[in-house]
């Protein structure tokens, strides 16, 4: 009860200061909670949006790729402990589930949308992004000395002398 409630107490600190508009202490603290609690989806997703308005995609890409291993791995834990401690529910209730349509062929509840398809889906998103960004600052970065080699040097001179001397500078 202890640990709910420190949980909790964290949350309210978090959402009190990205409110107040410190950023970095509430990111310190949603991932205070992450931390502690990997099925917090709320937390992470605070984190993620803390990110994008510091505009740090880098780290944004981090995070979801954390985000996403531990969400799934915690929620596997959680279902494995639920079914050792509640096995006779899970074998009565089992045959029924499957008739319904409400589990799969590996006897997994079906939970419609999962908030880490929603990550993942986010994630392939950043990643074309920052690709789309790395690439076009290389384009401006091979493109960018030939204008000024245009705009300062003469069109005779270019090839040889890609920077005007100062007796060329006094005829422009």
């Amino acid at each position: 009860m202890a640990r709910k409630s420190t949980i909790r107490s964290r949350l309210r600190a978090a959402q009190q200061s990205e409110k107040q508009g410190e950023l970095t202490a509430a990111l310190a603290l949603y991932a205070k909670v992450t931390a502690s609690d990997a099925l917090q989806a709320n937390a992470w997703h605070r984190q993620m949006v803390i990110l994008r308005k510091l505009k740090k995609p880098e780290q944004e890409l981090q995070l979801l790729k954390k985000a996403i291993s531990s969400y799934r791995q915690g929620s596997s834990d959680a279902r494995s402990a639920w079914i050792k401690t509640n096995h006779d529910k899970v074998e009565s209730s089992r045959a029924l589930a499957q008739t319904l349509g409400l589990v799969d062929k590996e006897g997994l509840p079906h939970t419609g949308e999962d908030v880490t398809s929603k990550w993942a889906q986010r994630l392939t998103l950043l990643q074309k992004r920052l690709a789309k960004a790395k690439k076009n600052t290389l384009k401006k970065k091979q493109k960018s000395p030939k204008k000024r080699q245009k705009l300062t040097a003469d069109p005779l001179t270019a090839a040889n002398n890609p920077k005007p001397t100062q007796k060329q500078r006094k005829f422009y």
